[in-house]
C-alpha cells in the first residue's frame, strides 16, 4: 500500500493504517534526507522503502540509504519516474543494494521513447534488465553534425 494517507510524509498516520491492515507499507518517494529515511524506521509503519535518486542527492546519500534498508530490513524500491540518465542510476542504484525488491520506473510502450536521446531501458515479462556497458550504461547515438 504506497503512500496511504495524505500528507504522504504524516507517519503518524501512515502508523495507524499500518497497524490497521497486514498489507505493506512503501513510502519514501516525497523524502530527502538521510534523517527522513531514519525518522521513516523508527515509525516502525513501513516495509518498503521508495526513494528517488534525483531526490535525494544522487549515488552518495543513495548508497547510505540503502544501507540503512538493509540494517533495518526493509526493502528497497527505487522509485524514478523520469527517463534518461536519472533512470539509469536509478537502475544502477538499485541493482548494486542487494535489499532491492523491485524498481518502480516508468512505462512506455515498446514503440513510443521519451525526449531523450537515451533509449528505455530493456524490459522482458515485466523485469528491466541491468544496463550494460560503460558509466550508466547508457549507449547513445550522437548525430555527426
Amino acid at each position: 500500500f504506497e503512500e496511504p494517507v495524505r500528507p504522504m510524509r504524516d507517519l503518524n498516520h501512515i502508523k495507524q493504517v499500518a497497524d490497521a491492515t497486514s498489507i505493506p507499507i512503501a513510502a519514501g518517494e516525497n523524502e530527502y534526507s538521510l534523517s527522513d529515511f531514519k525518522r521513516m524506521i523508527n515509525s516502525k509503519a513501513i516495509q518498503h522503502f521508495q526513494p528517488e535518486i534525483t531526490k535525494i542527492g544522487g549515488f552518495t546519500p543513495a548508497i547510505k540509504i540503502g544501507n540503512l534498508a538493509k540494517e533495518a530490513n526493509i526493502s528497497l524500491c527505487p522509485h524514478n519516474f523520469r527517463g534518461g540518465l536519472p533512470l539509469y542510476a536509478s537502475l544502477h542504484w538499485g541493482f548494486a543494494n542487494s535489499a532491492t525488491k523491485w524498481f518502480e520506473i516508468p512505462w512506455l510502450p515498446e514503440n513510443i521513447q521519451f525526449a531523450s536521446r537515451v533509449p528505455n531501458p530493456e524490459i522482458i515479462d515485466g523485469r528491466v534488465k541491468p544496463p550494460h556497458g560503460p558509466g550508466l550504461g547508457v549507449n547513445i547515438d550522437l548525430p555527426n553534425d
